[in-house]
């Protein structure tokens, strides 16, 4: 199997579990989603709605797939979408930490680009 094709795969199931994980205990007005773009490899896991009067909007997760890695752009879990991806067999250099600024990546495990 194409190794883009399986990290979508990874990267939906993934996102699934943590969608359903906000589904089971919901806020009030507020409406979770999982968005994929295949054809693009963007994946975003979010909330949107009204919260006590204000307009609430957020990405939880943005993922991506880019030359054949998988490119973490933002990341609010508590556990870590790097240790998911890893726990679901992605190996370290084909993760990149994207929110962490391009010059420091050197400095962790994980791929840089």
């Amino acid at each position: 199997m194409d190794k883009s094709l399986n990290y979508r795969e990874i990267i939906k199931s993934i996102l699934s579990r943590y969608l359903e994980i906000d589904r089971q205990s919901p806020e009030e007005g507020i409406e979770y989603y999982l968005s994929c773009d295949d054809t693009n490899g963007h994946y975003i896991w979010g909330s949107i709605g009204w919260s006590k009067g204000r307009r609430a909007r957020y990405v939880h997760a943005h993922l991506r797939i880019k030359n054949e890695k998988i490119w973490i752009e933002t990341d609010l879990t508590e556990h870590g979408l790097a240790n998911d991806l890893l726990e679901n067999g992605v190996a370290k250099e084909d993760i990149v930490l994207a929110f962490q600024e391009p010059s420091m990546r050197r400095f962790n495990e994980f791929a840089v680009a």
